[in-house]
């Protein structure tokens, strides 16, 4: 079931990487609707496995290292996780 998958976040703000469950991510966004608050996580990708979406975040924090230095990253892979947004 797709609520038992992996999502990966990114924190534009916090500048911050998240792995969290699609159910999980569902809820805190629920909440923070029912709040009216507004959320900072954008989403990046979805995977099947913790450990697949993990090995994304570490395929990023190169790319994200590069923009904050303000370099375009030559070697930035062109593809995207495996169930992109």
């Amino acid at each position: 079931m797709i609520v038992d998958d992996y999502v990966v976040l990114w924190s534009p703000h916090q500048r911050y990487f998240h792995v969290e469950t699609v159910g999980e991510m569902l809820e805190k966004n629920l909440a923070i609707f029912q709040r009216g608050e507004r959320a900072d996580y954008i989403v990046l990708g979805f995977e099947r496995t913790q450990s697949a979406a993990d090995a994304v975040v570490e395929r990023l924090k190169p790319i994200r290292d590069a923009i904050e230095e303000g370099v375009q990253p030559v070697d930035a892979p062109n593809e995207r996780p495996s169930s992109p947004v």
